[in-house]
């Protein structure tokens, strides 16, 4: 059972993707307003992506350590990647982990 939730998981994630990825190429030239509003759909995807990444390494190990490592770590490319759209957060050396 666990199998088959993480392809359907993966499937539906990887079609978001692609569907998101053609809406940006298809209107990215002619309304630059919807760029903005894609590209938040994009990091959307990606941080839907981080999570199922987290649910697999999850199940990799029953150690505490590794957990609490996987969740650090998905945290810290999820908050990167919406980093951009919250205001007053100064990027500075903050590493630009997205689909820009």
């Amino acid at each position: 059972m666990k199998k088959e939730l993480d392809k359907g998981m993966a499937a539906l994630v990887l079609a978001g993707l692609a569907v998101v990825w053609l809406i940006y190429l298809l209107v990215a030239e002619f309304s630059p307003g919807l760029t903005f509003g894609v590209g938040i759909a994009k990091t959307v995807i990606l941080c839907l992506t981080y999570l199922v990444l987290l649910y697999n390494a999850w199940g990799w190990s029953d150690k505490l350590i590794f957990r609490i490592l996987f969740l650090i770590t998905t945290a810290f490319l999820i908050f990167c990647a919406i980093a951009p759209y919250i205001p007053g957060i100064d990027m500075g050396n903050l590493p630009l982990i997205g689909l820009k």
